[in-house]
């Protein structure tokens, strides 16, 4: 995948995010933590958490897990791998886990 991607022109990318996009995660394992590390930090400063805390909510081999499913359905309409990801992090699955967890605190009480 990054090896054939083409960055698309019309935006500014700074060097780290250029570096992010360029990561060839499907190959090499060093390049797929550095994925998981920048969605990681991208979530934990949105959210003002700490790894911690997220990883209450989603533990790290379950985060990783679905980094890579949701790495595996990006194309190039979406424009940024990394920003793909954390956008659905953001608005879909931290939303759905956090709903769940409520629910399951509500039923034990």
């Amino acid at each position: 995948m990054s090896s054939t991607r083409n960055l698309d022109r019309r935006f500014a990318w700074t060097d780290e995010q250029r570096a992010v996009e360029m990561l060839d995660w499907e190959t090499k394992p060093e390049d797929f933590d550095r994925l998981c590390e920048h969605v990681i930090a991208w979530l934990c400063r949105k959210a003002n958490w700490t790894q911690e805390r997220l990883f209450t909510l989603m533990p790290e081999e379950q985060m990783r897990h679905e980094v890579r499913a949701k790495a595996q359905t990006f194309e190039e309409r979406f424009i940024s791998l990394p920003m793909f990801i954390c956008l659905w992090f953001d608005t879909a699955r931290l939303p759905q886990v956090l709903r769940e967890k409520e629910e399951r605190e509500n039923h034990d009480t």
